[in-house]
């Protein structure tokens, strides 16, 4: 039963109220909108501390809800652009991402905002699908080590990957998930979680850097630290790599 302010009453379920309400909102949209901001500006602070409040109470629904959209985001972008790394043939989901052919267009954020751009624009032509070891080590070159090894051109570049293969030798020279052996595929991983801390505190804001400092400290184990490839490091960034669920 509803109760109007004018004291009178009906009988309306609710699903009935809900889709009168959305009607409504539909055939009026423009005074429904109007209105809203109105209330929106005259409530700007009380709203502001309802918003920090819900947030705080329901974070892990929220985050959950946030990695649900994302998932679905990436899904639609892999069944645009193909299921399968066009370099190596990876075919597991929590491995594969959507990469610039040309590098930079469209200038976007996290690999979320771009599944959310590509999504916008109905999936244009430039973008390929790529595993993260294989987008991860193209980089900016014309393709990934797979088909065109690397070269450097100089002695900066000889030196920054002599550094980056005694830093891997240190910890173990391979995946510790996958056991994946290529150096332009691996990387240094912080099993606890704690590598933008650790990196701040040796001043070591590029992977280069990182590796200096590490080198310089005699390549320390104080802190906690391990290979793993491109693949395994994002997958276990996002939860869990598939291939401990195998296991």
């Amino acid at each position: 039963m509803v109760v109007y302010p004018n004291g009178s009453t009906a009988v309306r379920c609710y699903d009935c109220m809900r889709e009168r309400a959305r009607q409504y909102r539909r055939n009026n949209a423009k005074t429904v909108r109007q209105k809203d901001r109105e209330r929106s500006k005259n409530n700007r602070a009380a709203n502001a501390a309802y918003q920090v409040e819900y947030r705080k109470e329901n974070r892990d629904h929220l985050i959950a809800k946030d990695a649900q959209r994302r998932r679905l985001r990436k899904q639609a972008a892999l069944d645009a652009y193909g299921r399968q790394c066009v370099c190596c043939g990876e075919a597991e989901l929590a491995f594969l991402t959507v990469d610039h052919i040309v590098p930079g267009i469209p200038e976007s954020g996290p690999d979320y905002s771009l599944m959310k751009w590509l999504k916008v624009n109905d999936y244009p032509p430039g973008f390929q699908t790529l595993c993260m070891n294989c987008n991860t080590a193209k980089r900016n070159r014309p393709a990934c080590p797979h088909k065109h090894p690397v070269i450097p051109a100089n002695a900066g570049q000889r030196a920054t990957r002599k550094l980056k293969l005694a830093t891997l030798a240190a910890y173990g020279g391979a995946c510790q998930c996958c056991g994946e052996t290529g150096p332009d595929f691996l990387q240094i991983h912080h099993p606890l979680g704690n590598g933008r801390a650790h990196r701040a505190s040796l001043n070591g804001k590029s992977a280069n850097s990182f590796y200096t400092a590490l080198r310089r400290l005699n390549w320390p184990t104080d802190t906690p630290l391990e290979v793993l490839c491109a693949n395994c490091n994002w997958a276990v960034h996002l939860g869990i790599c598939p291939h401990q669920l195998k296991r």
